[in-house]
């Protein structure tokens, strides 16, 4: 058999060549790019992502109406063209609520997943990397801390420290401190075995230079997947515990905040409930659907 004998190209990919050679970074760059523009579940989750985005981005500079004006005179009032979600029970828009409540959600998720991913990425290298006592040490208190139900650690930590947004945030992340910690953990044992990983501690290399050239590429494509999900369920925490009081303090509407206010009103003005739990639940889904997207692209069979 010829080794040097050119395969024949695939016929969708044959823009991805030269005239003569294969271009192999190419090739993989467009099959990632046709990949995801055939993935249904990906493209619904990127647009319904990138609106609420748009939306809370919007907000820092345009509401159409102020989200803390009060006006009584138009309290209670049905959705309609110039108050898509209508008002509350102090005549503030909805709308306008609803996207000042995208603002605390992403900035929940950014912040909640910052503090996740640093600290996994942290327990699980050390872990990784360091003899069996150590890493027996360290799982065991990741097993522990994994052991409480999420929220109800995040509901002693926000006990504990006081109830506001920035406790909250601290509280979620470190609740999913453990699942990036395996995750890397899992990696990083099954990566220091590899030839190029023996080669480069040979000849000197130093762990952080390592770490960053070769465990970090390998094991960026599950974490993405990872960060997305934990978007989804940071969500979820800062609504739940908004909802019972203990995240988001007025006047800031979060979503499980104009969730929470809403109750007493249910018979009267529905809307109050049915606007604010849709953007959460399509926020969710969104980030849900991404994630299904990034998994299967980094499934080599995909």
């Amino acid at each position: 058999m010829d080794m040097n004998k050119q395969k024949p190209c695939p016929e969708k990919y044959k823009h991805c060549y030269g005239k003569n050679k294969w271009s192999f970074t190419s090739l993989t760059f467009q099959r990632s790019r046709f990949s995801a523009r055939h993935h249904a579940s990906f493209i619904c989750g990127l647009i319904i992502i990138l609106i609420v985005v748009f939306l809370s981005i919007l907000s820092f500079w345009y509401t159409p109406y102020d989200a803390y004006q009060m006006d009584i005179r138009s309290r209670f009032l049905s959705p309609s063209f110039s108050h898509p979600f209508g008002t509350d029970e102090y005549g503030r828009d909805l709308f306008s609520r609803c996207m000042v409540g995208g603002q605390i959600a992403l900035q929940v998720g950014i912040i909640s997943t910052v503090i996740a991913l640093f600290g996994g990425l942290v327990v699980g290298f050390l872990s990784g990397m360091s003899n069996k006592i150590v890493d027996e040490i360290l799982m065991r208190l990741m097993d522990g801390l994994f052991a409480f139900p999420a929220i109800v650690f995040a509901i002693a930590i926000v006990s504990v420290f006081g109830a506001d947004i920035t406790n909250a945030m601290i509280a979620i992340g470190i609740v999913r401190i453990p699942i990036f910690a395996r995750q890397v953990r899992n990696e990083t044992i099954s990566l220091k075995h590899r030839f190029f990983v023996i080669a480069s501690q040979s000849i000197g290399t130093r762990l952080p230079v390592m770490i960053w050239k070769h465990f970090l590429p390998h094991i960026g494509a599950s974490l993405t997947v990872l960060v997305t999900t934990n978007f989804a369920f940071a969500i979820l925490s800062e609504a739940g515990l908004s909802y019972i009081g203990l995240g988001t303090q007025p006047p800031f509407p979060s979503w499980g905040r104009l969730l929470m206010e809403s109750q007493n009103y249910m018979d009267r003005a529905p809307w109050l409930a049915i606007f604010p739990g849709i953007m959460m639940a399509l926020t969710v889904l969104g980030f849900t659907l991404l994630g299904n997207g990034l998994r299967d692209f980094s499934d080599p069979r995909y």
